[in-house]
């Protein structure tokens, strides 16, 4: 491919890469799969100290692989009856490409810190949220909405370390600039999930005639929520004075 780099245009060039990502993060499905079946045959050496000894990693990202592994991957009772994967709705969307690894770190250590008072709706639920933030946010993103999910589920828990978190929820804080308007929000569990998946098929890059899309992620999510304001506006059950 290198030989051809320099012929492809811009939207080439982000397509092809684009693409490469979604591959490397099926590529490891297929990994996960491997080490899922061989935790199954079990053996004299643990799984985790043979990946460390076949890759060189260190023992923190081989006992990460091994927990994906077992979270995501189909099993089998020892009845014989296969059992769905632990994060089945992670598990589709990692093989779908729409997010990564690290994706599904912080998705699993949420639903594994859920207090055992919370129902199987609430796991399905929770799982099914984080799952649809992390595919249009950064990990650090679907983490601090991880906290507060458990915070909801657990109030008598540790209590947040971050201070922003002990806010009241659907707190929006707005003022005048010379620019324009300024601000910050914060919402709930609900309601975030809600916002993300509004502006997730608007926060794409759109290729320009020059070229590719100029803006940042932020700018797009900027531009994405100015949109679903003009919608929300044109709407014939909009609020009133």
């Amino acid at each position: 491919m290198a030989a051809s780099l320099p012929s492809l245009s811009d939207t080439e060039l982000l397509d092809a890469l684009r693409e490469k990502g979604i591959e490397r993060r099926r590529a490891y499905v297929d990994e996960l799969r491997l080490i899922a079946e061989i935790d199954a045959r079990g053996g004299d050496i643990g799984v985790g100290a043979l990946l460390r000894d076949m890759f060189n990693l260190g023992p923190l990202d081989a006992r990460r692989m091994v927990a994906h592994a077992r979270a995501l991957t189909a099993s089998m009772s020892p009845s014989g009856a296969r059992l769905a994967p632990p994060l089945p709705v992670v598990a589709g969307a990692l093989a779908d490409g729409v997010i990564g690894p690290e994706h599904v770190e912080v998705i699993r250590k949420v639903v594994e810190k859920l207090p055992v008072s919370a129902s199987v709706e609430d796991r399905v639920t929770a799982e099914k949220i984080l799952c649809e933030a992390a595919i249009s946010s950064e990990p650090y993103m679907v983490k601090r909405l991880g906290s507060e999910i458990l915070h909801r589920l657990d109030p008598d828990g540790d209590e947040p370390r971050d201070k922003d978190l002990e806010r009241p929820r659907n707190q929006l804080d707005v003022r005048e600039t010379s620019r324009g308007v300024s601000g910050s929000f914060d919402l709930d569990t609900e309601a975030g999930a809600l916002l993300t998946n509004l502006l997730s098929p608007l926060t794409e890059p759109a290729p320009t005639p020059d070229g590719p899309d100029p803006r940042g992620a932020s700018e797009r999510r900027g531009d994405a929520f100015v949109e679903i304001l003009h919608l929300a506006a044109g709407s014939p059950d909009g609020p009133s004075e």
